[in-house]
């Protein structure tokens, strides 16, 4: 069983839901946007041969991700790594107009 948390991401995230819903409408579900609607729970938690949920894949993908977004450094212009503060303090005192 899911926990609650991860239940509640998958079922609110809405790039699975529109794909859930393409894949409906592209297996010739009548009203599939609204089939899918009523059963996205019970999609999520449908478990394939594996015993694998969409909710545990939907898990584990977001779980790489995060890990993935926080071992990626910050953009250049806002990493004081990158450009530090003394760095653009140096180019300022350099080329400031003079009195």
């Amino acid at each position: 069983m899911p926990s609650t948390a991860n239940f509640i991401a998958a079922t609110n995230d809405p790039d699975l839901l529109a794909r859930a819903q393409a894949t409906a409408q592209i297996a010739g579900v009548p009203n599939a946007q609204q089939w899918v609607a009523l059963n996205f729970a019970a999609i999520c938690l449908h478990q394939g041969e594996d015993g694998q949920s969409i909710i545990d894949a939907h898990a584990y993908a977001s779980a790489t991700r995060e890990q993935h977004i926080a071992a990626t450094p910050p953009r250049a212009g806002i990493n004081p790594g990158a450009v530090t503060d003394s760095m653009l303090s140096a180019a300022v005192e350099a080329l400031r107009p003079q009195p």
